[in-house]
């Protein structure tokens, strides 16, 4: 039950033995589903979840940057979307939000007590 890796593809899968990539009757693709801390790892369908999300995930082939609701984000192989992370793209530092996950521009954050500047487009560099 829950997340499972199977020939590196992410399946989440509901008490029944039911798999929630498998959704109504089509595969859960370049859609993002949220997991929260209620039990173990459950997925969130409604916006009436009362629990604070902990994990997104987003199911499609691709990973690294990606344009997603209008928003860049980072996505992982696995599928997990980066936030609160300052990760290196083509060697220039980007910052993803602690609580959306959209990447950070027109900014200066201190990250693990060093500095950076965000551009525009979200290109950050070490100023401290």
């Amino acid at each position: 039950m829950g997340l499972q890796n199977i020939d590196g593809k992410l399946y989440y899968f509901i008490a029944s033995g039911a798999s929630k990539y498998i959704q109504y009757g089509k595969q859960v693709k370049g859609e993002i589903v949220d997991f929260v801390a209620n039990s173990n790892i459950a997925p969130v369908y409604s916006m009436w979840n009362k629990f604070e999300i902990t994990r997104r995930y987003y199911f499609d082939e691709n990973t690294g940057e990606a344009v997603i609701d209008g928003q860049v984000v980072y996505l992982y192989e696995s599928g997990k979307q980066a936030k609160g992370e300052l990760i290196e793209v083509n060697g220039v530092p980007h910052y993803y939000d602690a609580n959306t996950g959209a990447r950070v521009s027109n900014a200066i954050l201190t990250i693990k007590g060093k500095t950076y500047q965000f551009d525009a487009d979200g290109n950050g560099k070490l100023v401290g």
